[in-house]
């Protein structure tokens, strides 16, 4: 007669203290560890194929390594005499009015 074998390997109890968070991080630093490493070996040739072969593959790969916001840092303006800063406004007017042109539409309407 065969001998029978277990079907399923003895299970360990989870442990009641795991993090999830602190797993998924160590695991997404062992990965970008390996992607890097990926990347020095062949990445600019495949990035290369990448955007010939399927360009708009390459957009999205593109968009997803961005900073979905950005953050800026506080500025001090304090040391700014008027003349400067009533350049500094007149530039960011023209930036603001040179975006709105670009995108064909009338500016946002303001939240009442």
């Amino acid at each position: 007669m065969p001998k029978r074998t277990r079907r399923h390997a003895r299970r360990r109890p989870l442990a009641r203290d795991l993090d999830p968070n602190a797993a998924r991080g160590a695991l997404g630093q062992t990965f970008l560890r390996a992607l890097a490493a990926s990347f020095r070996r062949d990445g600019a040739k495949r990035m290369r194929e990448l955007s010939e072969q399927r360009p708009h593959d390459y957009l999205k790969l593109a968009a997803a390594l961005l900073p979905k916001e950005y953050r800026l840092r506080a500025v001090d303006l304090s040391d700014m005499g008027d003349a400067e800063l009533t350049r500094a406004l007149a530039m960011v007017r023209e930036a603001i009015r040179q975006k709105e042109q670009e995108g064909g539409g009338e500016p946002p309407a303001a939240a009442t």
